[in-house]
């Protein structure tokens, strides 16, 4: 090579700083544990600030996780359709009981979510009118 800073390093340094210089725009692409912690959570439970299924779903951003603690949550009815969502049952499991309530007189909850992942919910005595209740009327996107 006819670097004229590379000709200057030792060979072993000039390597270090070609392998820096070839892998910095790779780094800068990967994701980051900084931006991983900065994931928001929010916290749903009859102790929490946010107290409702219902609540935390108008309030939950794209790639929000919602933690919701463990208990039965009556007529609490949800619609969900941002982007990457997780959400988990903590302490135990949480059971949605319909009670009546539908969300747009579909099911306990509607997903339109590009991607969302649920653990840790029952739920139970979803009905509608038409007779095709669901506890999850999954309508677009990717549900694990």
């Amino acid at each position: 090579m006819n670097h004229p800073t590379l000709q200057a390093l030792p060979e072993r340094d000039s390597r270090r700083s070609i392998i820096a210089m070839l892998a910095a725009p790779l780094l800068a692409l990967a994701p980051t544990a900084r931006a991983s912690a900065m994931r928001p959570t929010l916290h749903v439970g009859p102790g929490r600030a946010i107290k409702t299924i219902a609540e935390a779903s108008r309030l939950a951003p794209d790639g929000a996780t919602v933690e919701v603690d463990a208990g039965s949550y009556r007529a609490d009815v949800a619609v969900w359709s941002q982007r990457d969502l997780a959400l988990r049952a903590v302490g135990g499991r949480v059971r949605l009981v319909a009670e009546g309530a539908a969300a747009e007189g579909k099911a306990i909850w509607v997903v339109r979510s590009a991607q969302m992942q649920v653990d840790g919910f029952d739920f139970e005595g979803a009905a509608v009118g038409g007779r095709n209740g669901a506890g999850i009327r999954f309508e677009a996107g990717r549900l694990r």
